[in-house]
């Protein structure tokens, strides 16, 4: 992954397993799992996490109408031509976690977080 695409609280994958970024440096970056485990690794070893609908329900969105979810008063659509879903409203194309993450808080300046289920 590259530094541009991430944000403080962003979820990747890191050795299989679903940690948030909590620092970013010019070599790497800085993950937490939520419960204990605190390593620095370079971009190269995080992964991003591929949006699905069940995140999506994590994240607290709620169906809508067919292949659609709302988030926030954002409808987020699954596009089947493409294999992902987007953001109706912009037209962003969102494939993994981190790309929802960044745009709600682009959208609404608030971190966008899980919830534990």
């Amino acid at each position: 992954m590259k530094a541009e695409e991430l944000r403080f609280g962003n979820y990747v994958l890191y050795d299989k397993k679903e940690c948030y970024i909590a620092g970013i440096t010019y070599s790497g970056v800085r993950i937490f799992d939520g419960y204990g485990f605190d390593k620095t690794t370079p971009f190269g070893c995080i992964k991003p996490i591929p949006l699905t609908i069940k995140l999506l329900k994590r994240f607290g969105a709620k169906h809508f109408d067919g292949e659609s979810w709302e988030l926030l008063n954002n409808i987020i659509c699954y596009a089947e031509c493409y294999n992902c879903f987007h953001d109706k409203d912009t037209g962003v194309e969102l494939k993994f976690v981190h790309q929802l993450q960044n745009l709600y808080y682009c959208l609404t300046g608030e971190k966008l977080v899980m919830s534990a289920s």
